[in-house]
């Protein structure tokens, strides 16, 4: 069947936005084994996305890292956002940020949404300042 859509054309074509996503995840696992990028990124959009992406890692790293969350049955980083607002490292207002933040995410990674579209720079800009939030607090617990 892939031989046949292939080479006889049958029109059918991955999204571009599809491709930008993938081969931006593509990237920052491959930057995140070996320590630099395949490639750089071609336009301020697909930046932006990488951005993203890479905040929402840095944000997973530092849930998935304390103990106390750790210790729950799901390590999803909403369960870990839930284990957050149970602890009081973060408030009601910081816990639905973040739900909206995954929200995108999933939206993008799974195709429902173009990043083009979706994306802002306060979207990066508000995971960074909530993941710095919950490190600082923690640090002070």
């Amino acid at each position: 069947l892939r031989n046949e859509l292939y080479h006889q054309g049958n029109g059918l074509t991955v999204e571009k936005n599809n491709v930008e996503v993938y081969a931006e995840i593509a990237n920052l696992l491959f930057n995140n084994l070996f320590g630099f990028k395949l490639v750089k990124e071609i336009d301020d959009k697909t930046k932006l996305l990488g951005d993203f992406m890479q905040a929402w890692i840095n944000y997973e790293k530092t849930i998935m890292n304390m103990s106390f969350i750790m210790t729950e049955k799901s390590h999803r980083p909403l369960d870990g956002a839930r284990v957050l607002l149970a602890h009081k490292i973060i408030d009601q207002k910081d816990f639905n940020e973040l739900n909206i933040l995954r929200q995108i995410r999933n939206e993008v990674i799974h195709g429902k949404q173009d990043h083009n579209k979706i994306l802002t720079a306060e979207h990066v800009d508000k995971l960074k300042t909530l993941t710095k939030t919950i490190e600082k607090r923690t640090l002070e617990e």
